[in-house]
């Protein structure tokens, strides 16, 4: 009988950096690092992309000719779905396949053919030069269009983000009789927009950054900075930095991350859905994050007693606000504790 060989188990601390090495070329929070870069070989870079997100069906790889003095093949590289066939038909598509680059002057010189492109044909309002072949895939991925030419060893990408997306409607969870009936969706960008919309200062700022090593989701700090503490601003961006998660599907996944203290029964952060509310709070100097496909953001840092905050202490006149509050916490405490006093008294 032949006699069983038993392997030694492996050493968590081994297991763990091997783990770590094979995810060496992403950050903590997400963003890739210096990956491969685009080369000016066309085929190639097609071969590449195609065997990294190529495989499904919703990927398009349209190949097209640009109308130069010497014909040079080109390539738009976007995901059916995430974009608008109308802005990628009318204002890439077409400007590329239609313009005059036997007459004009730009174009007889072949160097720096996709900034002269940039430049002088697309009319599409946000266009982009990147070499990182990892930025460029995640760009795709985002709803963007990657437009690359034989011979340049750095694409164009352009904004063509164009899914479908629910209105802006009450929020469900915080009715309120008297104030404003909008709540954030589930996009990122309507939902800063609307920010803007309240506070038009020039003070204001929204920074965005990717978190989730797969899921790669858009997460916006919003603050005043004339207004909030900047050690405050500079502790919430360090925190959402430092996490490392497959993805973000949730604010309240990021909440577990940047709480003090995610094991008490008390919320250290304040979650809501209304535009106002987000708003009031960064006019105090808070700061609130938003997350893309959540209508929820967080405002941050608050206390104990903010939490009797109401969405309509905004509109009411600070005596008649302060007396509502006082009634909340009172009639909090004695549906607390009155039951157990009754009980006492009565049994003892």
């Amino acid at each position: 009988m032949k006699k069983r060989s038993f392997r030694r188990p492996r050493p968590v601390a081994e297991f763990q950096k091997e783990k770590a090495g094979k995810g060496q070329d992403k950050k903590a929070n997400g963003q890739p690092q210096e990956g491969p870069a685009l080369t000016d070989d066309l085929t190639a870079n097609i071969n590449y992309l195609k065997g990294r997100i190529g495989a499904s069906n919703d990927v398009i790889f349209r190949e097209f000719v640009l109308p130069l003095p010497t014909p040079v093949e080109a390539v738009l590289i976007f995901i059916d779905g995430l974009t608008s066939s109308t802005t990628i038909n009318e204002y890439i598509l077409e400007a590329l396949t239609t313009f005059d680059g036997k007459e004009a002057d730009w174009a007889k010189d072949r160097r720096n053919l996709a900034e002269k492109i940039k430049d002088h044909v697309l009319t599409i309002n946000e266009v982009s030069l990147e070499a990182n072949l990892t930025l460029i895939i995640t760009a795709i991925l985002s709803g963007e269009t990657a437009l690359l030419i034989e011979g340049e060893d750095r694409a164009l990408i352009c904004n063509t983000r164009g899914w479908e997306r629910r209105g802006i409607e009450e929020p469900a969870t915080e009715a309120a009789v008297r104030g404003s009936r909008v709540g954030f969706n589930e996009v990122l960008r309507t939902n800063t927009a609307q920010i803007r919309r309240w506070i038009r200062d020039p003070d204001l700022r929204i920074k965005t950054m990717k978190i989730g090593l797969r899921s790669r989701t858009d997460v916006a700090v919003v603050y005043l900075e004339s207004v909030a503490n900047p050690e405050v601003v500079a502790e919430v961006e360090q925190r959402l930095k430092k996490i490392k998660i497959d993805g973000v599907v949730e604010s309240a996944y990021l909440q577990e991350y940047i709480e003090d203290r995610p094991y008490s029964i008390f919320p250290t952060l304040q979650t809501t859905e209304r535009v106002d509310r987000v708003v009031g709070a960064v006019l105090e100097g808070k700061v609130a994050v938003l997350v893309d496909n959540t209508p929820f953001a967080l405002i941050m840092p608050i206390t104990f007693w903010q939490l009797y905050y109401s969405a309509e202490d905004y509109y009411h006149r600070w005596p008649l606000t302060i007396l509502i509050r006082l009634i909340r916490f009172i009639a909090f405490f004695f549906s607390l504790y009155l039951p157990a006093i009754f009980i006492a008294l009565a049994v003892y």
